[in-house]
């Protein structure tokens, strides 16, 4: 058995030198240095100040469960202008950051647990397969030489009846990302 395995090498060297010739490897050390220079491109949204959305004063029988109100006065238009610099418009995208609504996650929860705030980038804010939901919403951004605008829509809608009277608030933060 010892004899085969030394002329099978044996063969296999002479093929390997009869073929063009005989390749070595030795190990090298080979150093690799990698550098960058990392920034973040800076952006300001809305000159930098919170942005309320008020709705007024309005009654509870205007809200509807799980849909828009009839009055179209409280959709409210949202637009906030956008500046960046050090990035190109393809580069970044605005996520909607809040608490969602326990009764339904594509809406901002308030601190009425019947009432959530749905926010929607159409201004008829119906289609609730078009809301920007909390946490995983994204809202497009256009720039044109780092100028743009943030536009989208945001409405009171019930999550439960009956609604009660009284104040109600919510808080969401939009956060550029950049990719």
């Amino acid at each position: 058995m010892t004899n085969r395995l030394f002329w099978r090498g044996a063969a296999t060297f002479a093929g390997m030198f009869l073929c063009g010739g005989l390749f070595f490897a030795w190990p090298a050390d080979v150093v690799v240095t990698v550098q960058a220079t990392l920034v973040n491109p800076a952006c300001v949204i809305n000159n930098g100040a919170a942005e309320v959305v008020d709705f007024g004063q309005f009654s509870s029988s205007s809200i509807n469960l799980g849909a828009p109100p009839d009055k179209t006065s409280l959709i409210k238009t949202v637009s906030m202008p956008i500046a960046c610099t050090g990035t190109d418009a393809a580069s970044i995208t605005l996520r909607l950051v809040a608490v969602a609504s326990a009764q339904n996650p594509l809406l901002i929860g308030t601190d009425k647990p019947e009432l959530g705030i749905a926010m929607s980038t159409q201004s008829s804010v119906a289609d609730s397969a078009l809301w920007i939901a909390p946490n995983t919403g994204i809202l497009p951004v256009s720039l044109q030489d780092g100028q743009g605008t943030v536009l989208f829509y945001a409405t009171p809608i019930g999550t439960e009846l009956p609604i009660t009277r009284g104040t109600f608030s919510a808080q969401a933060v939009l956060n550029v990302e950049y990719q």
